[in-house]
């Protein structure tokens, strides 16, 4: 009808509603062919009203299912009635081997029920109890290899309860509601506990020691809170969670019990010895890993560490990759971070390469997928040799492949390099993303404080350190490991620190 009005000069403009989402050449076809072709229609799903009711920039999820079906599934996973449906599923386990899966111990089969029972409050405060950040957590944790992954429902059921999804909206829901704002007695103890590192495991740390009714200073580097979360990881793994979460739990508290030492790094020149000549009652050590591990010369123009190319990533217009080729060096986390936003900036190709088997390689599964969805290239069993430049300016790459021998200390194969087979992959830009290692100086900064292969020794079975009133969590602990490890850390720290100033 459209068609034969337009040919007759009754219309000069034929409107499709929705259905422009999904078929915008419609006209087109209408006009120079005469007629429309089903594979391009709209199906009438209605989603892409769905993304428009859950606040979301819409389109077709059916026919442009790369742009907004992601759009179009975090708006469902923060639907309470989807959630409900999906929550429905829970066998409510005698022995619930979710929970087994969580770091932090959060009761889940219990915060599942209230949420069911309509009880959101009650549901968020069962989580806040083990897991103070909840709703980064939700974001950024592993669930498929740690609660998701653990639920029976994986197992015998059509897919895992919908865990993450359910502990994010209820993280919203209360800091939209005030539920999540620390609850800090009006009467302090009159103690005052310093708190190095303003990441999740240090403010962790701190919220819960405020709780306690003691005051703390936080020392860091940075000028704002968050760590290598704020820092390093892109925002599309994290959305605004962190700052909302924080913003949200800190808000109001006095200015007489948290002061703010931002800025200020330590080093060889201002240690713990300065700290505690301050006369601090106690002390947390939540500092990360911040050295980049390094196989080449960084001095080398296109050849970045992962961390300075991912915090330079944040920065509108500091890194110009369109149409460049890009190595990411690594198989963890890192890598399939750093590979997945140099696609985003516009790199032309990007490749990961990673000395071991696809097996062998460290990132989770949910990353790796993620990489090879944005069309990342792997170069398994492929050995980075040397970086080469040409007037300090990088050129290539030299490789060569690698069989796998007998299992090193880490349990995985040893990749045993053949040079004899090494060629070279012209590069633009290089980035190292094969681990993080804590600062060159780290014996100096913590004077008194017993390490073990670099890392902060603690009594077994505490965080306490070998220096009285010394405490520590984190990844500077425990090596490289998740946010919900490093929350649950900083939370059990303070209980160790609050009894400790009791004595």
């Amino acid at each position: 009808m459209g068609a034969a009005n337009k040919a007759n000069g009754l219309t000069t403009l034929v409107g499709a509603g929705r259905m422009a989402f999904a078929y915008p050449d419609f006209a087109k076809d209408i006009i120079t062919k005469g007629r429309m072709y089903p594979e391009k229609v709209c199906v009438s799903c209605s989603a892409c009203t769905q993304i428009m009711r859950d606040g979301g920039t819409t389109g077709c999820v059916i026919r442009d299912n790369k742009v907004y079906g992601p759009i179009f599934e975090h708006g469902r996973m923060g639907d309470k009635d989807n959630l409900l449906r999906l929550a429905s599923s829970c066998r409510k386990c005698q022995e619930p081997t979710c929970q087994l899966g969580c770091p932090a111990g959060v009761d889940i089969p219990k915060f599942i029920s209230l949420f069911l029972d309509g009880n959101e409050q009650d549901a968020y405060e069962v989580l806040r109890e083990k897991n103070i950040f909840p709703e980064v957590c939700a974001w950024l944790c592993p669930v498929e290899q740690q609660c998701e992954g653990s639920c029976l429902q994986a197992f015998i059921g059509d897919k895992p309860v919908a865990i993450a999804g359910i502990q994010r909206h209820l993280a919203v829901q209360a800091n939209k509601g005030g539920w999540s704002k620390l609850r800090i007695p009006e009467k302090t103890t009159g103690k005052n506990v310093a708190v190095i590192g303003a990441g999740p495991t240090g403010l962790a740390c701190a919220a819960k020691l405020l709780e306690a009714g003691h005051a703390v200073t936080i020392f860091d580097k940075s000028t704002q809170f968050g760590g290598m979360v704020e820092t390093v990881i892109p925002p599309d793994r994290q959305g605004d969670s962190l700052k909302s979460e924080i913003s949200a739990i800190f808000t109001d508290v006095p200015k007489d019990r948290m002061a703010l030492r931002l800025g200020k790094e330590l080093s060889a020149d201002f240690n713990l010895d300065n700290i505690m000549d301050e006369a601090f009652d106690g002390v947390f050590i939540g500092m990360g890993l911040v050295k980049s591990v390094s196989i080449g010369d960084n001095a080398v123009d296109g050849v970045y560490s992962s961390m300075d190319f991912l915090s330079a990533a944040k920065k509108p217009e500091k890194l110009k990759l369109s149409g460049k080729a890009v190595a990411a060096i690594g198989g963890g986390n890192t890598a399939m971070d750093v590979a997945v936003t140099a696609i985003q900036l516009g790199a032309q190709d990007v490749y990961v390469i990673y000395r071991r088997s696809f097996k062998e390689m460290p990132a989770w599964s949910a990353e790796r997928q993620r990489a090879i969805n944005e069309g990342v290239h792997f170069l398994i069993l492929t050995q980075p040799l040397e970086f080469n430049s040409a007037n300090g300016k990088l050129t290539s790459i030299k490789v060569c492949p690698t069989r796998l021998g007998e299992p090193d200390a880490s349990g995985r194969r040893r990749p045993e390099p053949i040079e004899s087979s090494a060629y070279e992959l012209d590069m633009d830009v290089v980035v190292e993303a094969i681990g993080q290692s804590p600062p060159e100086e780290i014996s100096e900064i913590l004077p008194g404080v017993e390490l073990a292969n670099g890392l902060i020794k603690t009594t077994e079975g505490t965080l306490a350190t070998s220096r009285a009133g010394v405490f520590a969590g984190g990844d500077l602990v425990r090596g490289a490991s998740t946010v919900v490890a490093a929350v649950a850390d900083g939370m059990k720290a303070a209980e160790e620190i609050d009894e400790f100033l009791k004595k």
